[in-house]
């Protein structure tokens, strides 16, 4: 998997845009889709920290996508 030359884009640069984009609508699904559809806020002492906890959780659901995949297969 070679990068691409300045100014142009291969199929390798495609696969991991897209991966990319697949991995952050995972996240967006879990840190603000689920808490939706369950009804839940982060809210504690009339304090919202909704947007911290998204940062947390994202970061850990990134954090367990790298844990589960390995080095690529030949």
């Amino acid at each position: 998997m070679n990068p691409s030359p300045q100014f142009s884009l291969n199929s390798v640069d495609w696969r991991k845009t897209v991966r990319f984009l697949l991995v952050q609508i995972a996240g967006l699904f879990l840190t603000l889709g689920v808490p939706h559809l369950l009804s839940f806020t982060y809210v504690y002492n009339d304090v919202d920290y909704t947007p911290y906890v998204l940062i947390v959780v994202n970061a850990l659901a990134e954090l367990a996508r790298r844990f589960v995949s390995g080095p690529p297969k030949t």
